[in-house]
């Protein structure tokens, strides 16, 4: 056998060796392992095989053995994929954090088409995510424990929810848009000594790619059933010498599964908007890093629907009143890093703001005009983190001191109206009632 390479490719040639497949045809693997994009095996000639192994940076190795069933091919890159984590407010390696944590890449959430924080469940284990009608209230669990999705609890939860250092402290907005996505850090159990409150359960830490001065520009375009399209885009590169920027934008819009057959509409429409924006600063020395960041999404939904279980069709509701889940939100937040020969200082600015106006539904879910719901949410923060912390050649003493500040505003309005149909039910129809 011989070997030669072709930029990451490795080319090996097993003479005296038969494919098991029918005469012609290619055996092809998609990215089989960490660090191997792809695997192809054909017939060279009638006593020749060759055997294709693509690396993602650098051309792998590779071993051949007999086996009881045949030649077998192992391939392995040459370097091991090593993950770097923030989890502990400082950059390390996965392998070094003392915590369970999963680390799902870049890679990984471009590859498996995700773009939302809903879908993160898919590639994490132990966390799950129930969506209750409305994107703006589903339930997120690590281990269990997690949010309850009730108006009543005024936001609380025992999960930490962070985008670039900005925190959701607020359940009901949680609903995070996935763009540029450097990783998604998922720590399991209480994480109160680094991250303060609404920790018990875990956190949700989710890193976007920092722009640098290389120009780069990707996009796609994705379309699916029941009427799924989907966009992104993504601008980044350098302003100056020292000066960087970055600008992402996501458009969804699926159709729906349930149709409202009295009124002849969709009733679980979706609509999505997302923009992200970020302007960095990195000094000469490369000692300070300063970053801008602005963020806004905004999601236009059908309103609540509910299907009984014994119903025979699962896709289609009558109901007198249509409904709308109208939220939005924003953040900009203000990030300074310096990371001196003794000392790192952090200081993170942020204000949020969401509002979840109008989330309106059919309250009896009949054809009947009984009643209508509508709740209106809106919450409005302001947060100021300190950090001081040992350097990044720290030996065996590492330490790190911090102060956290947070004021926030949250109100909350329930409306009930009563339809013409309320009166059978002793009900004042034609009526509204605040709770």
């Amino acid at each position: 056998a011989g070997d030669r390479s072709d930029r990451n490719t490795l080319i090996i040639d097993i003479s005296g060796a038969r494919l098991a497949l029918p005469q012609g045809e290619t055996f092809r693997a998609e990215n089989p392992a960490t660090g191997i994009t792809s695997v192809t095996a054909s017939q060279l000639d009638t006593n020749t095989i060759r055997v294709r192994v693509t690396g993602e940076t650098q051309i792998p190795s590779a071993s051949v053995t007999a086996s009881p069933s045949g030649l077998v091919v192992s391939v392995t890159p040459q370097s091991e994929l090593n993950i770097i984590v923030t989890a502990q407010k400082s950059e390390e390696s996965i392998q070094n954090v003392p915590a369970s944590i999963t680390a799902v890449t870049g890679r990984q959430v471009q590859d498996s088409g995700i773009t939302s924080s809903q879908d993160i469940p898919r590639l994490v284990p132990n966390f799950s995510i129930l969506e209750t009608g409305n994107r703006s209230r589903s339930s997120f669990n690590i281990r269990g424990l997690g949010n309850i999705p009730s108006i009543n609890t005024s936001g609380g939860s025992s999960i930490g929810f962070y985008v670039d250092d900005v925190p959701y402290s607020d359940w009901f907005s949680f609903q995070s848009s996935l763009t540029d996505i450097e990783r998604i850090e998922v720590l399991r159990g209480p994480q109160g000594t680094l991250y303060g409150q609404n920790t018990q359960g875990g956190v949700v830490n989710i890193v976007t790619r920092a722009p640098t001065n290389l120009w780069e520009v990707r996009g796609s375009t994705s379309y699916g059933s029941p009427g799924l399209r989907e966009n992104q885009l993504t601008v980044k590169g350098p302003v100056d010498e020292n000066v960087f920027f970055s600008l992402s934008g996501l458009y969804s819009e699926r159709d729906g599964f349930v149709r409202n057959t009295l009124l002849d509409e969709l009733a679980d429409y979706r609509q999505s908007l997302a923009l992200r924006g970020q302007l960095r600063w990195l000094s000469p020395q490369n000692d300070w890093d300063v970053r801008l960041g602005i963020n806004y999404q905004e999601s236009n939904d059908g309103g609540f629907t509910f299907v009984p279980f014994d119903d025979g069709d699962r896709r289609e509701v009558a109901q007198d009143f249509l409904g709308k889940n109208h939220s939005a939100g924003n953040d900009q937040s203000l990030r300074v890093f310096y990371n001196g020969s003794g000392i790192r200082f952090t200081s993170i600015t942020a204000r949020r703001e969401f509002r979840n106006s109008p989330s309106s539904g059919d309250g009896d879910s009949t054809p009947l005009a009984i009643v209508n719901a509508n709740v209106d949410v809106n919450t409005l923060k302001w947060s100021q983190e300190f950090r001081l912390q040992s350097p990044e050649n720290a030996g065996r003493l590492q330490w790190l001191v911090g102060a956290y500040y947070e004021y926030k505003e949250t109100g909350v309005d329930v409306n009930v109206t009563f339809g013409p149909d309320a009166a059978t039910f002793g009900f004042p129809p034609a009526s509204s009632q605040k709770c």
